[in-house]
């Protein structure tokens, strides 16, 4: 069985292949489409100009939704380290207070 952080780097490198090949597939479909359609050289470069940009900006859209998904993990994993770090402080004080009393004269 996956324990929680190898299903999450799974899921992390499925959504990096995933995010890999749907920017391939979109090049490679679009140089494929404009090879095979019967335009005039304007026109043609027009349309791979247009297939371009769009292409560019739906990748920068991708990497923005990426990077914001990214930062909300982030956010998270440091409140969890945050919490776990306020915790061991005060259970190492905990013990340190109960050691203090073991070994203090009476």
């Amino acid at each position: 069985m996956f324990d929680r952080k190898e299903f999450e780097m799974a899921n992390n490198s499925n959504f990096g292949a995933f995010f890999n090949g749907f920017v391939f597939g979109g090049v490679v479909g679009t140089v494929m489409g404009l090879l095979f359609a019967p335009r005039s050289g304007e026109d043609m470069r027009t349309e791979i100009k247009d297939k371009a940009e769009a292409t560019y900006i739906e990748a920068q859209k991708k990497i923005s939704d990426a990077l914001t998904e990214l930062q909300t993990k982030i956010d998270k994993v440091s409140a969890d380290v945050e919490q776990v770090v306020t915790q061991l402080g005060k259970d190492v004080s905990d013990e340190v207070g109960h050691l203090a009393e073991a070994v203090a004269p009476d």
